[in-house]
């Protein structure tokens, strides 16, 4: 029978081996937790999903990102209304070799389309309809620019071609009433063109040839459009080779309806309020019969310019006009 000191040594074994797996058992928890956190810690290389979708607290999707959007196949991301419609979103069309930005309304109708598709660059706006108003093409090297009007006629066709820029104009039932073309100069003054104006059936009515312009010649121009230049400008500039019937001619100007065509007395007429200056023109020999894009002459421009109403201007130009006039 075991005396009482062998029943205590045997219990102290005990202890200290349950002691040596208590030990144990936690080092084995500590070290199996630091193992998952630093596995949770860790970022997967990759994620396979056919489609994502980032949802506001109610639930609806307002972002999205997948591989196919408006029929074609390719990635796209987009950004949803609070009625899950598309309003803004970016993408890669597969099928059309496409990629591009766009812009819709609260219907879904998109408004602004930016793409490129087999190498050509495009910019359009709709309306609500979805019918283009406005569109920006650059195709190859070959830029255009159109404007539609109601009826859906391209009313302005703007474009640069080798050998200079184009403009031309219709009427509102889609037939050409005017255009023009630059040659070999990328501005509308400094270079040789024609402008064409046309009958409502579309046949040429007028074909205006305006020549290129002289660095003295833009002088004269400038100078006899803003009020307050001196006679002795004017006739030095005349003097100094500027050709007194020059024409500064705008395709812009011509696409906004704004009058162009414009001589150095008709601008002195319609800007100066010295009279002396429109005398200083017709001396030197300037057409006083000439018309602007508008059909205004100088002497329309005159009468229009108050500060030139009742001085010898009006006068002299009246007195040109009647003495040149065909009629008599």
């Amino acid at each position: 029978m075991a005396t009482n000191e062998e029943r205590m040594e045997a219990l102290e074994r005990k202890v200290r081996r349950q002691r040596r797996w208590n030990i144990s058992l936690g080092v084995m928890l500590v070290v199996g937790g630091l193992m998952a956190a630093e596995g949770l810690q860790e970022v997967p290389d990759v994620i396979r999903a056919k489609k994502f979708e980032v949802v506001d607290k109610d639930g609806k999707a307002r972002l999205s990102l997948g591989l196919e959007f408006g029929g074609d196949v390719g990635p796209y991301l987009a950004l949803m209304n609070k009625k899950e419609k598309p309003v803004a979103g970016l993408g890669v069309g597969v099928k059309e070799q496409s990629g591009g930005l766009f812009l819709s309304r609260e219907d879904g109708s998109m408004y602004a389309v930016m793409k490129s598709e087999d190498g050509n660059s495009e910019f359009a706006l709709a309306d609500k309809k979805g019918d283009t108003k406005v569109a920006m093409l650059l195709k190859g090297s070959q830029p255009f620019i159109g404007c539609w009007d109601p009826k859906g006629h391209c009313a302005v066709q703007m474009t640069v071609g080798p050998s200079g820029p184009a403009v031309s104009l219709a009427g509102p039932d889609g037939s050409l009433e005017a255009g023009g073309a630059i040659f070999g100069s990328s501005s509308a003054v400094a270079g040789g063109g024609m402008v064409g104006l046309y009958n409502m059936d579309g046949r040429l009515k007028e074909l205006r040839p305006f020549p290129p312009l002289t660095s003295t010649d833009r002088d004269l121009l400038k100078a006899c459009r803003k009020d307050g230049v001196s006679v002795s400008r004017i006739q030095e500039l005349i003097q100094s080779g500027a050709d007194v019937n020059c024409v500064s001619y705008s395709f812009h100007d011509l696409a906004q309806g704004i009058d162009t065509n414009m001589t150095p007395l008709m601008l002195a007429a319609e800007n100066q309020t010295n009279p002396a200056i429109v005398s200083a023109l017709l001396e030197a020999g300037a057409n006083a019969r000439a018309k602007s894009s508008l059909d205004k002459t100088a002497l329309a421009l005159a009468r229009e310019n108050k500060k030139l109403n009742g001085t010898k201007a009006i006068q002299e130009l009246e007195s040109v006009m009647k003495a040149s006039d065909p009629k008599d």
